[in-house]
Formats: structure tokens, sequence, C-alpha cells
């Protein structure tokens, strides 16, 4: 079975669904003792984990219109704040991507129930792939968003980013595609 398509879908579809679902959940925030940290998370929902990792200079905030649709969907949308931001705090003196991961590891161990699929975009989407190598036990999936390289998008892809852009959604204030009414 092939799941990374499945998980594209349904990530496609919740993006989709986020942007005509303005009315969000009130989440739940925590913070997490990780050891050598302390991270905030913050949380939407119930079901099978998935958590979500914001690219460099923001916050879990990114995830105000994801979160609450991922919920709607049947899953605990678990957003964390990497050391530094927002709530977040612990030493950020040469810190790798390891260090990060490591962080991101032990609030899937501690919140999660020791397994999550983890979606990071930008600068979350090394951390992602990073937790993936460090920890593979810990991520069931990975979805990386605005993820650089040299491989081309997948056709269908750029075909609903096309659509995104010329039908009824635009990009709203710079936190993706909302529907115009």
């Amino acid at each position: 079975m092939r799941r990374p398509a499945l998980t594209r879908v349904v990530l496609i579809g919740a993006l989709l669904g986020a942007a005509s679902n303005l009315i969000a959940q009130a989440p739940a925030t925590t913070v997490v003792d990780v050891g050598a940290a302390r991270l905030e998370t913050v949380t939407w929902g119930d079901g099978e984990p998935i958590v979500l990792l914001p690219g460099t200079g923001y916050s879990s905030t990114a995830f105000s219109l994801l979160g609450p649709e991922l919920a709607r969907r049947g899953y605990r949308a678990i957003a964390v704040n990497p050391r530094g931001v927002r709530g977040s705090t612990g030493p950020l003196g040469g810190l790798t991507y390891h260090d990060y991961a490591a962080d991101v590891g032990r609030v899937i161990e501690r919140v999660a129930g020791g397994r999550a699929h983890v979606l990071g975009w930008a600068w979350g989407n090394r951390i992602a792939r990073t937790l993936a190598a460090d920890s593979p036990e810990r991520v069931a999936t990975v979805v990386l968003i605005a993820a650089g390289g040299k491989v081309p998008p997948d056709p269908s892809l750029a075909q609903i980013t096309t659509r995104l852009q010329q039908g009824p959604y635009r990009n709203h204030r710079g936190h993706g595609a909302v529907k115009n009414d």
C-alpha cells in the first residue's frame, strides 16, 4: 500500500478545506519538557497525530488554518514552536538540525504516543527529514512543504497550484489560499 500518495491527497484536501473553513476551533496550548528545552505546542483535535513544524521566523500561528482543518478530518494536529520561538525556551548556541529533531522526537514521545506523521514547512522540512533519518521509529510519514531541491514537482500538484491561483482561491495575507466570496 502506498501511504505517501494517500497522505499527499489527504494533505491537499485539508489545505483546500482549510481555505474555506475560516472559523477555527480553539487550540490547546501546552509546554512540553524535552530535557534540554521546553517546547510550546499548540494542538487541535483528537485522533491520529500529525506534528506540524513551521519555517524559519514563523511559529505555530502559521498553521492556524491547517490545524483546525486537520482536526475536522479526524487528526490531532500538533504544531511545535522550536526553541526561542513564542513560549519555547532552551539553549540556542551551537544547535544542529539533529538537536532540533531530537526535541521534536521527544515531543512525539511525550505528547503523540511515540509515533506521528510529521509535516515540515520550509526550515521545518529539514527538521522533519532529519527526524525521519535519526529516529524512524517516531515518524509514520513525512510531508514536506516548500522543500527546495532538484526533483521536479508532481504534475498533479502543479495543476492544483494553478487552479488555486486562477480560481476562487487567492493568497490571503500571506497565509495560503482562502476562498473569496
